[in-house]
């Protein structure tokens, strides 16, 4: 009985752990849909080197719907990055685009600072 309670605990502790740094991290308003725009961190992936994946929650501030958008975004320098999303939109990761700047600044750092690049 005591060895079942010490596995729980252990698996608890674990779990609690590996969702602590789950967090919805804004990047900014789009200026296209009007949606608050957040990286859900959970959701960062590196398939392989400069290849990433990662949610965009989408938030509408004047009544709280929520969409996802799924990204991919390649590269072989970070400067030059392409992202794709699950809408089909695509582009170079230029100032011009400025949430999906944001989204790969921020995802760099974070899986600098957290080891997520394979």
């Amino acid at each position: 009985m005591r060895k079942i309670f010490v596995a729980m605990f252990l698996m608890g502790i674990t779990l609690i752990g590996g969702s602590a740094h789950a967090q919805d991290v804004y990047v900014g308003t789009s200026e296209v849909t009007g949606r608050n725009c957040y990286v859900m961190t959970e959701t960062i992936y590196w398939a392989h080197g400069y290849e990433c994946e990662a949610t965009l929650k989408m938030v509408r501030p004047s009544d709280g719907n929520v969409q996802r958008l799924h990204y991919r975004f390649v590269s072989d320098i970070r400067s030059n990055a392409r992202f794709e999303n699950s809408q089909g939109f695509s582009g170079r990761v230029t100032r011009d685009y400025p949430i999906e700047w944001a989204m790969w600044k921020f995802i760099c750092d974070y899986s600098e600072r957290h080891g997520l690049r394979k």
